[in-house]
């Protein structure tokens, strides 16, 4: 369960520009290529584990065959946005692009709960959005704007309206890094986007992170991840340290204008 106190707080030292960067921005959609990724993945009857991020890889396994989805993150506030994006969906928008403060107000004012994390959710973007001049919603600095993608849910609103309306997300607010992780429940699927991109250069963590993924898995579970350029040459290290725990698999390249994102797969032995 999140802190409503502690996320305000931290909201505060942004708007007020005294943050020390402790989680950094949001991703106000994703960057990846969602589409095709979910291609290459069967979650038919899957339990699923991803990072929260900007709830696009959940609305995705959601509505595509997933039994069970769970989410983590380092950054608390995701999971705010997650509530907000829920209640956006309910008015037939995929996200807040396009719609001006009151408009968004309006949509928080109104928001139907069905738990305490969403009703403490509805009290901070009150907060939030009362405090932030009537501009652009992503163009506050507690977001990092992504540009429109094709997402595998796109045509399946309805559906994932309907999905959320009863349903409440188990978060864990964690660092998948930080230290070996008390969860009891396993998952066949893991989605780690780029995050091992963030911790090659430390091996500690990247030790802490094998472990962590090793007792999340269940047997033959696969973990998700994709690689972006700047930390290509550092994938070998990764490599080497997993190859006790699990086999490697190249999924696919996506080749972009200006970078190519390598996405591969962790199964465990």
């Amino acid at each position: 369960m999140n802190n409503l106190e502690k996320d305000i707080k931290y909201v505060d030292s942004i708007l007020n520009k005294q943050c020390s960067d402790i989680f950094g921005f949001i991703y106000s959609r994703t960057n990846e290529n969602l589409v095709k990724l979910f291609k290459e993945i069967d979650l038919t009857n899957k339990d699923v584990y991803t990072v929260m991020s900007s709830s696009d890889i959940l609305f995705s396994a959601l509505t595509n065959g997933a039994k069970k989805v769970d989410c983590f993150d380092i950054n608390p506030i995701t999971y705010r946005y997650f509530h907000l994006r829920k209640w956006i969906l309910n008015w037939k928008y995929i996200d807040a692009d396009g719609l001006s403060i009151s408009e968004l107000l309006y949509i928080v004012n109104h928001a139907r709960f069905i738990s305490k994390d969403e009703q403490d959710s509805q009290i901070f973007w009150q907060y939030f959005l009362n405090k932030i001049d009537n501009i652009h919603f992503y163009s506050n600095i507690l977001f990092e704007y992504i540009e429109k993608p094709d997402v595998p849910y796109k045509i399946k609103i309805v559906e994932l309206k309907e999905i959320l309306n009863d349903l409440i997300i188990k978060y864990n607010n964690i660092d998948i890094g930080n230290k070996l992780i008390d969860i009891k429940e396993t998952y066949d699927i893991i989605f780690l986007t780029n995050i091992l991109d963030y911790n090659r250069n430390n091996t500690k963590k990247l030790t802490i992170i094998c472990e962590n993924l090793w007792n999340l898995l269940n047997n033959n579970g696969s973990i998700i991840c994709s690689q972006i350029p700047q930390h290509s040459e550092l994938l070998n290290k990764e490599k080497i340290l997993f190859q006790n725990y699990f086999n490697y698999e190249e999924l696919f390249i996506d080749k972009k204008e200006s970078q190519k994102i390598l996405y591969y797969k962790y199964t465990k032995k």
